[in-house]
């Protein structure tokens, strides 16, 4: 065995690696990520969760994304963006609302996000929201 070689299969891999999400990325031309913020806060009998949504556009123009969600509930009160527009190589943050019914305590809701650009690609994330009285 040559000396060395572990170094030079772990370069290799990092950038097999590297290579794979570039091309993931650049396929749709935007990347998504979904971050918690409040989470379980009881307000006037709900409770509530919030959401950050960042939508990163990677291509050289402006684009339009629309998103829709699967799996909320009709009883919440939710504030939550149908449309999203962002500039060029920039990336744009989207707060999501989520306030829970009495009806959904102890229950686990999954929830879809989809997002889906001006050429019609889309990226999806999926989350659960389980309400606890505290």
């Amino acid at each position: 065995m040559v000396r060395g070689s572990g170094l030079v299969l772990t370069v290799i891999m990092v950038l097999l690696v590297s290579m794979f999400t570039f091309a993931l990325s650049a396929n749709t031309g935007f990347a998504i990520s979904l971050g918690k913020n409040l989470q379980n806060i009881p307000v006037q009998n709900r409770i509530v969760y919030t959401y950050d949504l960042k939508i990163e556009n990677l291509t050289g123009k402006a684009a339009s994304y629309s998103v829709s969600y699967n799996g909320v509930p009709d009883a919440w009160e939710t504030k939550l963006p149908k449309q999203v527009e962002v500039k060029p190589h920039a990336m744009e943050n989207v707060p999501l609302l989520f306030r829970t019914d009495e009806k959904s305590l102890n229950t686990n809701t999954t929830i879809t996000v989809l997002i889906k650009n001006d050429s019609g690609k889309t990226m999806e994330r999926q989350f659960s929201i389980f309400p606890v009285r505290k």
